[in-house]
């Protein structure tokens, strides 16, 4: 009866969802395309560098996570460490080298970076077609435009779209709440849930 008066509604149950099947799940597609790929292009062996600047604990996991990911779906890996005090102009360098090496297919600057590098002018120095976390302007600015298959996603927001999917949820015409408006999470984030119609 409050509820009535104050014309609010109960909330609907929650749904409680384990991303791990849905991870698994992912990662069987990836190596099954990739092993068709390589039965056409017996040379295509695709690999992805991250570069990891200081000794954040938490990017230490989020890189060993993405290292067993790519080890199950038969992707090469590496990480490169470098010291907290290592230069921008240095890691500058690094990834142009790496733009420019055919047996460099994708680039993953690992978030955060020490607080006297730029995080905007590092991530973008990274070419868009290997720009693995999608963090480049070029690419953010696509994902304003346009999301097709061939869009790169920020990783967590693409997770976010990929449950939705699962869940059979329709988005169109919804309301959503996403906490946090940085570039890489919640901006992308709020972008594909009101991207669900054509424009």
């Amino acid at each position: 009866d409050w509820l009535r008066k104050k014309n609010l509604t109960y909330r609907q149950l929650s749904t409680i969802f384990n991303g791990q099947f849905l991870a698994d799940e992912i990662k069987r597609e990836v190596k099954q395309e990739l092993s068709k790929i390589q039965q056409i292009k017996k040379s295509f062996h695709p690999q992805f560098v991250a570069i990891a600047v200081g000794q954040n604990p938490a990017s230490r996991i989020y890189l060993e996570r993405k290292q067993e990911a790519a080890e199950f779906c038969n992707l090469k890996s590496q990480v490169v460490h470098l010291d907290e005090n290592t230069s921008e102009s240095k890691i500058l360098g690094m990834i142009e080298e790496m733009n420019q090496d055919d047996d460099v297919h994708g680039i993953i600057v690992q978030l955060p970076l020490p607080a006297h590098l730029s995080e905007v002018s590092i991530c973008n120095a990274v070419h868009p077609n290997k720009d693995v976390d999608g963090f480049t302007q070029t690419n953010l600015g696509k994902l304003m435009q346009s999301i097709s298959s061939s869009t790169v996603l920020p990783c967590t927001a693409l997770a976010v779209k990929r449950i939705i999917e699962k869940l059979g949820m329709e988005t169109l015409g919804k309301n959503a709440v996403v906490i946090g408006r940085s570039h890489n999470v919640g901006l992308p984030i709020s972008i594909i849930l009101g991207a669900d119609k054509s424009k």
